[in-house]
């Protein structure tokens, strides 16, 4: 009886030893996946080789007193911060997430710097975001966006940020620290014009989530009080999440009248393709195309790094310089922080960055991520071609309307 006693304890004993290093190797595998830097923003100047220190202050060498201005920055937060407004609503709405949405959540998280079980993740967010815009050689404006609730549903790992929170988070800061986004909203042209009147200059809109009729009398009001306004409408199209498993896809056409109407329009791309191939570029290029839309029209720059985007949207892009002057530069941070997010090795192996360059560049990712996806996006030329993005993709006046 008594050795049964014992082999009982011992198996409970190997047990929770099992158990235990299968928690630490998950977390393990969390931090690695998710963002395994080494070293702290500011220790670049300590740590980084001299070619990478050069290829840093390549970087910046044109930018002539102008900023960087980052226009996609995405905000993770889930309402812990004390500062947080009072209709800041992002907190878990009691519904546990699937394996996969629990995943994606908590490699983003990783990304963005929030350690596993952090009791104030939104402040350890902000601080690792700020911190990296701060160690930056020049002026850093990143553009940071609101969330419509869509993203609360328990199918989807984004969750809601409210306006308020987005315009407060900037207003504690320097202006060209953090800049607002507020999300766009047809059911309440009230609110709408309430955040325009505050001074809001940006405004984004995901017709994929906010199902607006984009020729309807009420949506061409709003495009009034956008122009009046000289705001811009960021606008996400291809396909694109609906925060409830679906991905519908919405064409660039649907910003045909907002330019129509006088408004600055920047667009983001989702997913390229839709059912019957590639249909984002071939549309996109026609609405560029058009005189009358030169200086209203930009495109972020979100996420083109991403081995999926290479050749369907980088390679596309790069092929028409003449179009050049209508691109702006944004991090898509978080994600792009994520090891693997920029795709790098490809890029060296495709012609699109020298070999000479991985080594440095990794070690810049080493020390500051969002260096790191700007030094890259600086070094990516059109294969077999000398061709690169030009300084005024990167910098800019901070007050401009479209942010060029």
């Amino acid at each position: 009886m008594r050795a049964l006693v014992w082999r009982g304890v011992a198996l409970l004993v190997g047990l929770a030893v099992i158990a235990l290093a299968s928690a630490s190797l998950w977390r393990q595998a969390l931090d690695y996946y998710g963002g395994h830097w080494v070293y702290a923003p500011e220790d670049a100047a300590w740590v980084l080789g001299p070619v990478a220190r050069k290829l840093i202050d390549q970087t910046f060498a044109d930018a002539n007193q102008r900023i960087v201005v980052d226009h996609g920055v995405q905000i993770l937060t889930w309402g812990t911060l004390s500062a947080s407004n009072v209709d800041h609503k992002s907190r878990p709405t009691g519904n546990r997430p699937g394996p996969l949405i629990w995943l994606q959540r908590e490699l983003r998280w990783r990304a963005g710097g929030i350690a596993a079980d952090s009791p104030r993740p939104d402040a350890q967010y902000l601080a690792r975001l700020v911190r990296q815009t701060q160690a930056m050689p020049g002026p850093y404006q990143a553009w940071i966006q609101a969330r419509w609730a869509a993203g609360r549903s328990k199918t989807s790992h984004l969750p809601f940020v409210s306006n308020s929170y987005i315009v407060g988070l900037a207003s504690r800061g320097e202006a060209t620290t953090l800049a607002p986004v507020v999300s766009m909203s047809a059911g309440q042209p009230d609110r709408l014009a309430h955040w325009l009147e505050a001074g809001a200059t940006r405004i984004i809109w995901n017709p994929a989530v906010q199902k607006l009729d984009p020729v309807a009398r009420t949506t061409k009001a709003i495009y009034s009080e956008l122009a009046a306004h000289d705001a811009t409408l960021q606008v996400m199209i291809g396909r694109q999440s609906a925060g409830d498993g679906r991905r519908p896809w919405v064409p660039p056409s649907i910003v045909r009248a907002a330019l129509d109407a006088g408004v600055h329009v920047e667009l983001i791309i989702g997913g390229p393709i839709g059912p019957d191939g590639q249909r984002v570029m071939p549309a996109l290029f026609d609405l560029l195309a058009y005189a009358g839309h030169a200086n209203r029209l930009t495109v972020s720059l979100a996420g083109v790094l991403a081995s999926n985007r290479i050749d369907s949207v980088l390679w596309p892009l790069l092929q028409h310089p003449q179009f050049y002057d209508q691109l702006v530069y944004a991090s898509d941070y978080p994600d792009s922080a994520r090891p693997g997010a920029v795709a790098l090795g490809r890029l060296v192996a495709e012609g699109f960055i020298a070999p000479a360059l991985e080594a440095p560049l990794r070690a810049i990712y080493d020390v500051n991520p969002l260096l790191f996806v700007l030094a890259t996006m600086r070094a990516v030329h059109l294969p077999q071609t000398t061709l690169t993005l030009p300084a005024t993709v990167f910098f800019a006046t901070p007050d401009s309307p479209s942010g060029k």
